[in-house]
């Protein structure tokens, strides 16, 4: 349902070019550009446009690894669908949020959605859509481990995808394809069915091989250094030089990885060199996985680092230091249990989010909306409150004074209520509204706009000036000593987005401007200042 011919007239051009940076490697840039066409399409009241959009957002948090924002984003595409009564919409969207609750370990719910995205696509008959559902069904069973009904639903993918011309859609079902194919080569080897074994390790590498060479052709970076990288896996065990030379084809590829790809990559590369006795150059590599995988938190791939490292060690004779890493290993794996835990409940919030009792908490906030209305103060914080900000916002514009806008959110504030408790967290809001209070000049406006977002309206200046004063505030925040809220509370970041008034033409547009350059400073690790996007400079050039 992402192939363009199905995108509406108004907006077609742009959720092309997004498609194609996403199908070119660049999820992170196209995510960026998705957002800004489905900003314009609200504002234009185009709810086709803006349902596209948010499919492609969650694809795009799907390929970067980004699972609960890509949730947010199927469910905000999901409810769209509904609304216009569109059943293709609705099979595809509950397909991709099936696909992402499968990446949290929610396999129970990620089934559930699964067949009811099957059941509407084969009743909306609309082939690209269909070709879909029926691969997350078939990665459903595998991972179920139902190995026999997976190569059937992901060899009937791929059957749908060779009539569709979508190369980068075939090579992404050619590769789940090829890697049930792996897991049936596992079970026939532990089952010591040799003969078995060697024929699905075969249909594994020719599998996988085609959606190689089709990633290639068609430039998917994404999907050939997965491709590569799995390839390496399949061979592993049969041929490690030749699985090293696929991953050395990988670090010769153009562009950049992403976050998710690097940590499959290191990873993968350890168990090469392992294989191949090379342990002291694979602890290194395994080092690179490890610090990798924390930056993106990513506990699974933090499992994986330690158990390589502990059998790198191992093979070093460094048995003390194997023992550590492989108890290191164990840990994270009960961190991990506990993690999916932890995201049954976020994934019930976010449907709450957006299910039919959504009117009932969007009344609720109006009403409490209208209170706060009455003054032009924050009530928690004391500072400037959204009407205050809009108020001189339009002062400013009537003036034709320069000013810039700082848009800031606090980094993975909602673990701060969920560990420590929502009191906690307000605390923590009142902080840093002083903060912001005590760092502006006189003339600026200290704003919390709603949750855990706050902004700045910097008046006059430049926008290096303004970059100044946002750093003092991040830097600020990080010097804080949070433990003394709560002792377990060791660091409160902000990510920050700044656009100066003679960037764009009105306020909406800042502010559109100031938000993308903050969701960037999220996308690029957070806890940083961003007043410049790479792509900005060839997106106003088009």
């Amino acid at each position: 349902m992402l192939d363009g011919a199905f995108y509406p007239e108004g907006f077609r051009a742009e959720l092309n070019r997004c498609w194609r940076i996403g199908c070119g490697g660049d999820p992170d840039i196209a995510l960026l550009h998705a957002l800004g066409v489905r900003e314009a399409a609200a504002e234009a009241g185009d709810a086709a446009s803006m349902t596209f959009a948010s499919q492609q957002m969650a694809w795009f948090c799907f390929q970067l690894g980004e699972v609960e924002q890509g949730l947010g984003h199927a469910q905000t595409a999901l409810r769209l669908s509904r609304q216009r009564c569109n059943a293709a919409g609705e099979a595809w969207a509950s397909a991709m949020h099936a696909w992402l609750l499968l990446e949290a370990g929610l396999i129970d719910e990620a089934a559930d959605d699964a067949l009811a995205a099957l059941a509407l696509a084969e009743a909306a008959g609309e082939p690209h859509t269909l070709a879909f559902a029926v691969n997350v069904t078939g990665v459903v069973f595998w991972y179920c481990k139902q190995l026999d009904r997976a190569l059937e639903f992901c060899s009937r993918a791929v059957s749908i995808a060779r009539g569709l011309d979508q190369p980068c859609v075939l090579a992404w079902w050619l590769i789940n394809l090829a890697g049930v194919h792996s897991e049936l080569a596992n079970r026939a080897g532990r089952n010591k069915d040799l003969a078995a074994r060697r024929e699905a390790s075969a249909a594994a590498v020719s599998v996988n091989q085609e959606a190689i060479d089709i990633a290639a052709a068609v430039g998917d970076f994404w999907c050939l250094r997965l491709g590569l990288c799995n390839g390496a896996e399949y061979l592993i065990d049969d041929d490690a030089p030749a699985a090293l030379a696929l991953i050395e084809r990988s670090e010769r590829l153009p562009g950049r990885a992403g976050p998710r790809s690097l940590v499959h990559y290191y990873y993968t590369k350890a168990q090469m060199l392992i294989r191949l006795g090379r342990f002291a150059e694979a602890l290194p590599v395994c080092a690179e996985a490890l610090a990798r995988a924390e930056a993106v938190r990513s506990t699974d791939s933090i499992a994986y680092a330690h158990r390589y490292m502990s059998e790198a060690h191992e093979g070093l004779g460094n048995f003390r230091e194997a023992l550590a890493c492989f108890k290191r290993f164990h840990d994270a794996n009960a961190v991990l249990a506990a993690e999916t835990t932890q995201m049954h409940a976020r994934v019930a919030e976010i449907r709450y989010e957006t299910s039919k009792f959504r009117a009932l908490a969007d009344a609720e906030q109006k009403r409490a909306d209208q209170l706060v209305r009455t003054t032009l103060l924050d009530p928690l914080t004391g500072i400037a409150n959204r009407r205050r900000f809009d108020e001189c916002l339009s002062r400013l514009e009537a003036q034709g004074t320069p000013y810039a806008i700082a848009m800031i959110d606090l980094d993975h504030f909602k673990s701060v209520n969920d560990r420590f408790s929502h009191l906690v967290g307000d605390d923590v809001l009142r902080c840093v509204g002083a903060i912001l209070a005590e760092l502006c000049r006189p003339q600026d406006l200290a704003v919390r706009m709603g949750g855990e977002e706050f902004a700045l309206l910097i008046e006059g200046g430049e926008l290096a000036d303004a970059r100044r004063q946002c750093q003092a505030v991040r830097q600020r925040l990080a010097d804080v000593i949070w433990t003394e809220l709560h002792e377990g509370l060791l660091r409160v970041t902000a990510s920050i987005g700044v656009a100066m008034s003679d960037e764009a033409a009105g306020p909406k547009a800042l502010l559109a401007l100031a938000d993308a350059r903050l969701y960037h400073a999220k996308l690029s690790g957070r806890d940083r200042v961003v007043t410049w996007i790479p792509t900005e400079a060839t997106t106003m050039a088009m």
